[in-house]
């Protein structure tokens, strides 16, 4: 998946905002960040630079938040 093509929804980025601004671990923090300036529309260079990871981190982050849709939306599905 090429995250520069990654959509974010209102929702999404709201909760991400939320995350952002009640998280205590810094190092989430810093993937919320990320994620926010993705969904900003920033490139992931520069939100990798902003936070200090790598490019494949940011990715990873991208990533994981798919996937950990995908099994909300599926357990969502099986059970309605």
């Amino acid at each position: 998946m090429d995250v520069s093509n990654h959509q974010f929804s209102d929702e999404e980025i709201e909760g991400l905002q939320q995350y952002r601004d009640n998280q205590n671990n810094v190092r989430l923090n810093a993937r919320f960040i990320a994620l926010l300036m993705l969904a900003k529309g920033n490139e992931i260079k520069d939100a990798a630079s902003v936070i200090g990871k790598s490019i494949g981190t940011v990715d990873g982050f991208v990533k994981s938040r798919d996937q950990v849709n995908r099994i909300g939306q599926q357990i969502m599905s099986s059970s309605s």
